[in-house]
């Protein structure tokens, strides 16, 4: 064999040899690409079967998202590593200021938070709260006390849950103010009620100028019925405060209003109820009495939560008619 012939012989050898080896390792980097792509498309259906589960689908829901934010408040523990640690301590927020508005506002379902793609809180909802207040301490007591060192018997739950019941039931009729609650739970505790000074009128909750009567609705014709007040009528000279026990309008017409015709419907602030011997509250209607110049306006269709104003005579457009109203339960 000449000398270039085995040149192409050694030279072949090598190629071969180097085919066959990038072969086998073409073979190995294809099998572990296709096992890191197995792995990847698995983990990714582990991923969408988790983000699918049921329990996952809940815990994004914005009212459940508001109970772990409302305990993740009382949280002591920083979110954010820090090179100095915070020394301040956490500060407990005040849940009773304007807590009987935010009460009154309560509806179901309850208004749920805001939060953005990433789940961070734009706004939160109303259970937000409800779960802060179980973290404080008078709230846990109170639950924990309900506790017992046995379980109550079939009898015993159903006593629970009676008493529970009609005691919501009984607090649902009853039209007291704070104070007055403060004083019932006194004299529960045998504690003597301090009365007020001889010269300190006691006012009760007809006469709450904060929970003013309302105008349901004005009859036709009739322009505005309006609390006759400096606070609502610019330039008159009295700033009166309307409330259920003495209440000061001014009506007026856009139009003629016939005799016997329904000027205004009011609505009180408080129901009016009288209480039984037995400790019931049921509605009552009280004496409603008015004064207007001329005796042009008379009072009809009492209730236990309003009243109907209604014109004596023809009120000609452009009327202007104040109207004093007193009312005794």
């Amino acid at each position: 064999m000449t000398q270039p012939n085995q040149l192409h012989a050694a030279l072949t050898g090598i190629a071969i040899a180097a085919a066959t080896h990038w072969a086998r390792y073409d073979d190995d980097t294809q099998r572990r690409l296709r096992n890191a792509r197995l792995d990847a498309e698995e983990a990714l259906d582990i991923v969408r079967e988790t983000q699918s589960r049921g329990d996952a689908i809940r815990s994004r829901l914005p009212t459940v998202m508001d109970a772990t934010v409302g305990l993740s408040i009382a949280n002591p523990v920083p979110t954010t590593a820090s090179v100095v640690p915070v020394t301040a301590p956490l500060q407990r927020p005040d849940l009773a200021m304007s807590m009987e508005k935010s009460i009154e506002d309560m509806s179901w379902p309850p208004v749920p938070g805001e939060y953005d793609a990433k789940g961070m809180v734009k706004q939160a909802g109303e259970l937000t709260s409800m779960f802060l207040a179980l973290t404080y301490e008078e709230v846990r007591a109170f639950v924990q006390g309900l506790a017992q060192s046995r379980p109550p018997g079939r009898e015993g739950k159903v006593q629970i849950y009676t008493a529970a019941n009609a005691l919501v039931t009984q607090l649902c009729g009853q039209k007291l103010s704070a104070q007055q609650y403060r004083e019932a739970w006194a004299r529960v505790f045998g504690q003597p009620v301090a009365a007020p000074p001889v010269d300190t009128p006691v006012l009760d909750v007809h006469s709450d100028p904060t929970r003013p009567p309302s105008v349901a609705a004005v009859g036709v014709n009739v322009a505005s019925v309006t609390p006759l007040s400096s606070q609502s009528i610019p330039g008159h000279p009295f700033a009166n405060r309307n409330s259920d026990r003495l209440m000061r309008f001014r009506l007026t017409t856009n139009g003629a209003v016939g005799t016997a015709q329904p000027l205004a419907s009011i609505q009180f602030g408080t129901e009016y109820r009288c209480r039984e011997p037995d400790g019931s509250s049921l509605p009552m209607q009280p004496g409603v009495f008015v004064s207007a110049p001329g005796h042009r306006c008379c009072v009809d269709l009492v209730t236990s939560t309003g009243f109907v104003l209604l014109s004596t005579v023809t009120l000609p457009t452009g009327s202007t008619l104040d109207v004093f109203v007193r009312v005794e339960g």
